[in-house]
C-alpha cells in the first residue's frame, strides 16, 4: 500500500515547550501534545487550511539514525504520562495495526524516480475524545535494485503530528443503528464529515452468517429496510448491479487488495442510511463464492451512519487528483 507522505518540517525547541504556530491555538501556541523535540529543524505549524475545526499540526525534521528509538520513546513517554492512551490502529484503516504494536513499515514507491519509504504511524486518544497522531518517515532516494532495503540511506527523519479535537464518540451515546456485537474488541467510534462511524474486531466463523443475521434482525426491528447501493458516478449501472444487490453482498474489498468483504446497506423512513462492512484477509478461488475452509477468522466490522442519506464517493478520473461528489439516496424499492 502506498504511504501518503505529508511534507514535514521544524526549528530547534526544547522537549515539551510550545513552538510558535500560525493560528494553532489560544495565543498562537501549540498544545503540549504536539511535541517538538530537541534538535528539530524547519518547524512549520498551523491548522489545516480552510477546514473549520480541522486538526492542528506541527511538522519538522530531525537528524537521527533509523529506527529512531529514542525519538519514539520520548514522544510515547510524554503523551502517556499526560494520560493519552494508544489506539489499536494507525488510522481509520481496518487493516493496519498501530506502529505501537507492529513497528516500522516500508515500501518502494514505483515512480519515474523510485524511492523507498520507511513509516512509523500511531495515534493516541484522551478522555475527551481528542486524537493526536504521529507519523515518522524516512525517505530513501536510492532503493535497493532487489526491492526493499533493510534501512534508509540517510538519517533525515520527518515528523508530522496533528491533533483533532472531539474526534472520537462515546460508545454509550451511539445511536442504536450502530451495533456492537458480543465479542467485539478494540471498539472505536468517530465522526467523518456528517457521518458517524463505528469499527471493531470480531472473531467469528467464516462466512460470518450469525453476525450478519444478528445485525440484520436488530436493524429491521428498528424500522430499517435493506436496499441496494446505487452505483457511483460514471460507473456502469449494469456492471454495478451484478455485485451490489439488496441484502448482503460478497466480494473483494474495494480499498484493500488481498481482502474479502461482506457488505450491506439499509435505509429508514427519514431517508437516513446505514452501511455495514465485514472485511477480512483471504483469497477467492476461481468460481468459488466463499472460501471453502469455513474456519474461524478475524473480521473488521465497520458501520457508517449517514443521517442525510447523501453518500460521498471518491471518483478517480483518468488524470489529476480525486474529487468527491454527493450521491443522492437510492429510491425506495419494493
Amino acid at each position: 500500500m502506498a504511504v501518503c507522505a505529508r511534507v514535514l518540517i521544524a526549528s530547534g525547541m526544547a522537549l515539551g515547550l510550545a513552538a510558535p504556530a500560525r493560528g494553532a491555538d489560544s495565543g498562537g501556541a501549540l498544545p503540549p501534545e504536539l511535541i517538538v523535540l530537541p534538535g528539530a529543524e524547519k518547524v512549520s505549524s498551523s491548522p489545516v487550511s480552510g477546514i473549520s475545526g480541522g486538526p492542528l499540526s506541527v511538522r519538522y525534521e530531525l537528524r537521527t539514525p533509523y529506527p529512531a528509538a529514542a525519538v519514539i520513546d520520548q514522544i510515547r513517554t510524554k503523551l502517556e504520562a499526560a494520560g493519552w492512551k494508544g489506539l489499536p490502529r494507525e488510522g481509520l484503516s481496518p487493516l493496519y495495526p498501530s506502529a505501537l504494536r507492529t513497528g516500522w513499515r516500508n515500501h518502494v514507491n514505483t515512480t519515474t524516480k523510485p524511492t523507498q519509504s520507511f513509516v512509523w504511524n500511531a495515534r493516541w486518544r484522551d478522555a475527551e475524545g481528542d486524537v493526536v497522531e504521529y507519523t515518522l518517515m524516512y525517505l530513501s532516494h536510492t532503493p535497493s535494485p532487489e526491492g526493499q532495503a533493510a534501512k534508509p540511506d540517510n538519517d533525515t527523519l520527518r515528523v508530522d503530528a496533528n491533533l483533532r479535537r472531539r474526534f472520537l464518540l462515546r460508545l454509550e451515546e451511539l445511536p442504536p443503528s450502530l451495533i456492537v456485537l458480543a465479542g467485539a474488541k478494540d471498539v472505536g467510534a468517530w465522526r467523518s464529515m456528517d457521518e458517524q462511524r463505528l469499527g471493531y474486531d470480531l472473531t467469528a466463523p467464516r462466512p460470518p452468517s450469525e453476525a450478519m443475521k444478528a445485525i440484520s434482525e436488530r436493524l429491521e426491528k428498528q424500522g430499517w429496510k435493506s436496499i441496494a447501493e446505487p452505483p457511483p458516478p460514471l460507473f456502469p449501472a449494469e456492471k454495478w448491479e451484478q455485485t451490489h444487490k439488496t441484502g448482503w453482498n460478497f466480494g473483494t474489498s474495494g480499498g484493500f487488495g488481498g481482502h474479502l468483504e461482506w457488505r450491506a446497506t439499509w435505509r429508514n423512513d427519514a431517508g437516513s442510511t446505514v452501511r455495514y462492512m465485514l472485511t477480512y484477509a483471504g483469497t477467492l478461488p476461481a468460481g468459488i463464492r466463499e472460501d471453502p475452509e469455513h474456519g474461524v477468522t478475524s473480521y473488521y466490522v465497520q458501520a457508517e451512519l449517514n443521517p442525510s442519506g447523501q453518500g460521498r464517493v471518491v471518483v478517480f478520473p483518468p488524470s489529476g487528483p480525486p474529487t468527491i461528489r454527493s450521491v443522492p439516496p437510492p429510491p425506495n424499492r419494493p
